[in-house]
């Protein structure tokens, strides 16, 4: 098969499910072609290593103006790019990871002789949409074949947006075995506060609202939290600037380290003790499962796609999203939980990872889609 992937960007825990895709498709002999938007946009961009691991694996990426902006003029702009490009190779599915992709691939089905089967994976729905533009992507997710979810959570949310249940799936993410590569020297640090008695959290994601670092932040400079705590906050955006302000505002810098982009993130699970998510959105966070993986139990708001794969007091402590008060408690629990019961939700972490995450789990979802599809009348 020729499998066409377009994405509005190559970032985060979709960029990786995009690039292990791609890269397995390869692997078994498909022909594999990747779109992504050129130029980043606030917090969105391409990460360097998807577009390198691609790029070593021999598929070709293309990049566009643009996959991700909503103007008209760019989507022409790039349609007419990618009919250039692609002319005379034979499409047999298109797999899009947003709205805006999907109504290029829908262009590109128009534009030729035959039916090509178009598959929309809804990565997470975002909080920053306006009604226009909620309503702009539930009818592109409607005139695409399927749409895939990689949570019951957000399927749901999308049958109350007016998707039809059964036009959806359930395709959950998988990681892989973690490929152990040179430890980064950023861990120093982690290593250092646990030897000092410190309970090392670490917080990975883009630094903003939908992630809402700032509550945890807020959380562990609060009276009533413990005081041996220490977090790493692993990742870029918008908000950093702010908080690190925040931080030694509060007195709580030698405690609270911002890290940056880093290329190997998982890796600062291995130096800490809890990782923490305080979103409030999501789609499934794949911090979650690389957690999971490393066996670490997780401290995570009770949104709907973080409740339904943390199970309270088995892999992990869940607490009112946006709730500051909820969250100490939480981080009081953590700190406080005896050596011996973390092990046990680690242990219960791995297996659910092993059971339910693992990345062959995600393909062999994704293969048997792709081949009802392409069975489809034309």
């Amino acid at each position: 098969m020729h499998i066409l992937h377009i994405t509005t960007f190559l970032q985060g825990g979709a960029g990786c499910a995009i690039t292990d895709l791609a890269l397995n498709q390869a692997a078994t002999g498909h022909e594999v072609t990747v779109v992504t938007s050129r130029r980043g946009e606030g917090d969105y961009g391409n990460y360097p290593q998807w577009l390198e691991k691609l790029s070593a694996a021999g598929i070709d990426v293309l990049q566009v103006d643009s996959t991700f902006k909503r103007d008209v003029a760019l989507h022409i702009s790039a349609f007419r790019h990618l009919r250039e490009t692609l002319a005379g190779r034979e499409l047999s599915l298109i797999h899009t990871h947003a709205a805006i992709p999907s109504m290029l691939a829908l262009l590109l089905r128009s534009d030729s002789k035959r039916r090509v089967p178009i598959l929309q994976t809804m990565h997470g729905w975002g909080i920053r949409k306006d009604a226009l533009q909620a309503a702009t992507d539930i009818a592109l997710m409607s005139a695409v074949d399927v749409v895939v979810t990689p949570s019951a959570a957000s399927k749901r949310l999308l049958e109350r947006l007016g998707v039809r249940s059964d036009h959806m799936s359930i395709v959950p993410y998988g990681v892989g075995p973690l490929r152990l590569s040179a430890e980064p020297p950023e861990l120093d640090l982690l290593r250092r506060w646990r030897s000092g008695g410190y309970t090392v959290l670490v917080c990975v994601g883009t630094v903003g609202s939908r992630k809402n670092q700032r509550l945890l932040i807020e959380a562990i400079a609060d009276s009533k939290a413990p005081v041996r705590l220490a977090c790493a906050i692993v990742g870029e955006g918008e908000d950093v600037p702010t908080l690190r302000a925040m931080v030694q505002q509060t007195g709580i810098d030698a405690r609270v380290h911002f890290f940056g982009y880093q290329p190997d993130a998982a890796r600062f699970l291995d130096a800490a003790d809890w990782l923490v998510l305080p979103s409030n959105d999501e789609g499934l966070p794949l911090s979650i499962l690389e957690a999971y993986r490393a066996g670490m139990p997780v401290i995570g708001s009770d949104i709907p796609e973080i409740a339904e794969i943390v199970v309270p007091h088995e892999t992990g402590i869940l607490f009112r999203a946006g709730n500051r008060e909820s969250l100490v408690e939480a981080l009081s629990t953590a700190a406080n939980l005896g050596a011996d019961a973390r092990s046990r939700m680690g242990l219960a972490a791995s297996g659910l990872w092993t059971e339910r995450y693992s990345l062959e789990r995600m393909l062999s979802g994704y293969a048997e889609l792709y081949e009802s599809l392409v069975k489809l009348p034309g």
